[in-house]
């Protein structure tokens, strides 16, 4: 008589194998849509296709992490697909074990590897992603450096003529681009410092810095006063939260600080907030997708057939995917609460997915 610890082990090893085989063709589909995307991209700066390859690479491992949930729901379907056609759940059905029996252990591993991609894959693709993002800036000519610290902001402007270092202490409006308790350095060709101007707001308007009550300090000591000086920019800005940090660049481990961070400099931090609760949510998402699967896939030969059950599969995945960034964009609205947006839906397809099994198992 097979043991329930070997079972469950049998049955975690046929799901892994294919969860490696869905994983493997993913792969290969994410690879091949997003290099050619990154064709574009490299032609666009006259870069080669090892180039555009390179940056695929870079951005794989975060596609991949996106895509998860599919992969589990399309794994789960396959594998209890390939029981039931084997006839082993009928053999498992009649040792007594109920359906909930040996799902759990599918479920128990999911939520294992759920962590496992918080703590190790998911700080390798934002590092990599961080990389990819890094290379395209520099690829984009007049595009200025940004950084957030305890300090405010700073903004690098780089120039022939010579560099010039934005620093504030607040911002208040993001896309008006206007800046409180700002200091401007300005530097000649050589990269001494020429000149630092010290004012209380700073806004960008038409290719210039406007600043509010602004003094001039020379390096020779004169200080010279204006109610409102306007000085020129190379700088391709024209929204300051598309240059800051980027949610998919930032780990589920360096999202908490630098939201705490930025939140003090008066940066809308909505959308980081997203990323962070929607990962911490990623292990629970992954179960849900199993339970989904399970819920189309355990009842075929008395309700769907094995077509049918892959196309049910397809569209509901595709639905919660559609449903999960709508709530997501509504949430960075401010219109939702973030914490719901994020367990919606994985809750919501758990229940769903529980109610189905019940009804189909248990009438």
């Amino acid at each position: 008589m097979i043991t329930p610890i070997k079972l469950n082990l049998y049955l975690i090893r046929r799901f892994t194998m294919w969860l490696l085989v869905t994983g493997a063709a993913f792969s290969l589909l994410i690879f091949l849509g997003d290099f050619l995307d990154m064709l574009k991209l490299a032609s666009k700066f006259n870069q080669g296709n090892l180039q555009a390859a390179y940056f695929t690479v870079l951005r794989f491992p975060f596609l991949l992490i996106d895509l998860m949930p599919f992969i589990m729901l399309f794994a789960t379907v396959f594998c209890l697909l390939s029981l039931s056609e084997s006839r082993e759940l009928v053999v498992v059905r009649a040792a007594g074990l109920s359906v909930w029996q040996f799902i759990l252990p599918l479920l128990v591993f999911t939520l294992l590897l759920g962590c496992v991609v918080l703590a190790f894959l998911d700080p390798i693709g934002t590092t990599s992603y961080q990389k990819f993002r890094q290379i395209e800036n520099q690829l984009r000519p007049n595009m200025p450096s940004l950084d957030i610290s305890g300090s405010g902001l700073w903004l690098r402007e780089l120039s022939p003529a010579g560099d010039r270092i934005l620093h504030a202490t607040r911002i208040v409006d993001e896309k008006k681009l206007l800046l409180e308790q700002t200091n401007y350095l300005i530097y000649d060709p050589g990269g001494n410092l020429s000149k630092r101007v010290r004012a209380q707001k700073a806004t960008l308007v038409e290719g210039e810095w406007v600043f509010e009550n602004a003094q001039i300090h020379d390096m020779s000591g004169d200080i010279t006063e204006h109610d409102r000086l306007r000085l020129g920019t190379a700088s391709e800005i024209t929204d300051l939260q598309e240059h800051f940090r980027h949610p998919n660049a930032l780990s589920v481990w360096a999202l908490p600080q630098y939201i705490a961070t930025a939140g003090e400099a008066g940066i809308d931090t909505n959308s980081h907030r997203v990323r962070l609760y929607t990962m911490l949510t990623l292990p629970f998402m992954l179960m849900a997708m199993v339970l989904v699967a399970a819920s189309f896939s355990l009842p075929t030969g008395r309700l769907l057939s094995g077509g049918r059950t892959i196309g049910y599969s397809i569209l509901f995945g595709f639905l919660l995917f559609i449903f999960g960034e709508f709530v997501a964009k509504l949430s960075e609205l401010n219109i939702l609460p973030i914490l719901l947006a994020s367990l919606a839906p994985p809750l919501i397809a758990t229940l769903l997915a529980t109610t189905l099994l019940l009804e189909a198992e248990d009438g």
